[in-house]
């Protein structure tokens, strides 16, 4: 049974590193979060997917609807991510499903941002994204992994890490 779990846990290869001994990587801070934290970054890093899209929604009503939703917080890092042109093409949100709803609209954000986190984490230590996804509840870590590549995404990866870092840097989060 003993040997199930940790199968289940760890996967086939049966051990992870320790934090302080994976290698080196501007990432490594990810695992100094909570899950709660780390789910608010997940957060902040979809706006950048949200404010391309959100440059194509000519409704104000749809506009001041979803402004209602943000917090003082995402209205800045929203406004500072419009002036900053990606540079790969974003894939939609997917707002045209969207019912209207705060929830919903955020559960479309939160997904985006777990896909942007997974870019980011393309490419890094297995041991990493391991302890990452393990920050977060089943479903939120199984949709991560699934993100994370085993090589980083060319011109993509690195984009998205400076974004990460850039976050922590405009938030002053205290580690």
């Amino acid at each position: 049974m003993r040997q199930i779990l940790l199968h289940s846990l760890v996967g086939p290869k049966e051990q992870v590193i320790p934090k302080e001994y994976l290698p080196p990587s501007s990432l490594n801070v990810l695992l100094k979060l909570r899950k709660k934290e780390l789910t608010h970054l997940i957060g902040l890093l979809s706006l950048h997917d949200f404010a391309h899209e959100m440059l194509q929604i000519v409704e104000t009503k749809i506009l001041k609807k979803i402004y209602s939703f943000l917090t003082e917080e995402e209205k800045k890092i929203l406004k500072t991510t419009t002036a900053h042109k990606e540079p790969y093409s974003v894939c939609r949100i997917g707002l045209e499903k969207w019912d209207g709803t705060e929830l919903s609209f955020r559960h479309l954000l939160h997904r985006r941002g777990l896909a942007r986190l997974g870019a980011a984490l393309s490419g890094q230590d297995p041991d990493l994204i391991w302890y990452v996804c393990h920050q977060l509840d089943i479903g939120r870590g199984t949709t991560l992994y699934k993100c994370s590549l085993p090589e980083p995404i060319p011109g993509i990866s690195e984009w998205v890490i400076r974004q990460i870092e850039e976050l922590f840097t405009n938030l002053d989060i205290k580690l």
